[in-house]
């Protein structure tokens, strides 16, 4: 129903593309994930300091605040028992800088010294990895879209 109102009331025109961008794809470290699952059926609440996060959330909320899209391509399913705290010590300090993520985007072929620092040391505690890549992404991209709605 959205869609036909933005249709006939904007005039929206969009189509689907393609385009490569540069991402970070959240892999499995070498040694595997320090993290333990959380049994299915346990309640999605935060306990001692974690939270049950799939990868694929964990690389959403990565996303929101890192420079590029995360993609999760760990292949592992199901919820993880992720430390809550030093993500959002690494977040306050993206905000608090309000350049998008200009604290949290050290590259992750960046000296010694910066690599166990930031979000990719917080990555790689948990025994996961951001690597920087090229990928063709889907988008929406809009044609047209009337700033005034036509009248009812």
């Amino acid at each position: 129903m959205l869609k036909i109102l933005l249709i006939d009331r904007f005039k929206l025109e969009l189509h689907r593309a393609t385009k490569e961008f540069s991402v970070y794809v959240l892999v499995a470290g070498k040694d595997g994930p320090k993290v333990s699952p959380v049994p299915e059926g346990n309640e999605r609440s935060v306990k001692s300091g974690t939270a049950a996060v799939s990868f694929d959330s964990l690389a959403q909320l990565l996303s929101r605040w890192m420079d590029r899209p995360v993609i999760d391509q760990t292949a592992l399913t199901g919820e993880y028992a992720i430390p809550i705290e030093p993500i959002v010590r690494e977040e306050m300090l993206a905000l608090k800088d309000r350049g998008r993520a200009a604290t949290v985007a050290t590259a992750p072929d960046a000296p010694a010294e910066a690599a166990g620092s930031g979000i990719f040391g917080v990555i790689q505690s948990f025994g996961l990895k951001l690597e920087g890549r090229r990928m063709t992404l889907p988008l929406l991209v809009i044609d047209r879209l009337e700033k005034q709605p036509t009248q009812n």
